[in-house]
């Protein structure tokens, strides 16, 4: 038992970095439609969430516009969800390239095989799309929503310790008054496909794509939006809650 569990355990960790891996590929596979992804910032904050590091909130106000010539399927009505974010210094706001990039921060999903992403497989397994489960965007409809990017940092350039990846400091970043964001939305959740060596082959996903064709392209892949200036010098700092 102890055996099973341990490798359970490493399956999940391991899937995790290879999903999170291929939400933030450089080079995009982009499907056959056309939507795009804008940001309106509506507010900045900066709260100390440890004595070496900040957390860097920006609040949107999003839109999501179908200007293809087709439909578009989204998995759930409810708008999805902002996943992460890649923050990115001037003066080139159209490069979010690691060379031009400050931070990174992903925090979708982790690997969950509990019993109600079965159900929801099974009820989204039908010959069209279930209007209860889905939301389809008609060329030229806005979707709009509100929604948060939060992106850690450490506060001075050389406390580091409690981050893995390499990221910026804040004490650099605030530096540039004016900073570029890339929203990134993940609008299908791994969850949904059964256990595999590789679940962002997204199997289960395609073939629904193929099955719903004449309804409307099922969007599976990451909306990434458009360049977001940030305007650092209007942050406002919080204290951390005790």
């Amino acid at each position: 038992m102890r055996v099973i569990c341990l490798l359970l355990l490493l399956y999940r960790v391991a899937s995790v970095s290879v999903e999170a891996e291929s939400i933030f590929k450089t080079t995009k596979v982009k499907e056959t439609c056309s939507v795009s992804l804008r940001g309106q910032v509506e507010s900045i904050e900066v709260k100390s969430s440890s004595a070496s590091s900040i957390m860097l909130t920006v609040n949107l106000k999003m839109e999501l516009l179908n200007n293809g010539t087709k439909p578009v399927i989204f998995l759930e009505a409810k708008p999805p969800n902002l996943s992460g974010g890649v923050l990115a210094k001037n003066p080139n706001p159209n490069d979010f390239s690691s060379a031009n990039r400050l931070v990174l921060q992903y925090y979708g999903e982790s690997v969950d095989t509990s019993s109600e992403w079965i159900i929801l497989r099974d009820a989204l397994n039908q010959p069209s799309p279930p209007l209860d489960k889905v939301r389809i965007l008609q060329p030229n409809e806005l979707w709009e929503w509100k929604d948060v990017v939060s992106i850690a940092m450490p506060t001075e350039a050389n406390k580091r310790s409690y981050f893995d990846d390499k990221r910026e400091s804040w004490e650099n970043v605030k530096q540039l008054s004016t900073g570029w964001l890339q929203a990134i939305c993940q609008v299908w959740s791994l969850n949904l496909e059964p256990l595999s060596r590789d679940r962002t082959e997204k199997t289960f996903g395609r073939k629904l794509q193929r099955r719903w064709k004449d309804v409307g392209l099922l969007l599976l892949d990451n909306v990434y939006s458009e360049p977001i200036r940030l305007d650092l010098k209007t942050a406002t700092y919080k204290t951390a809650s005790p």
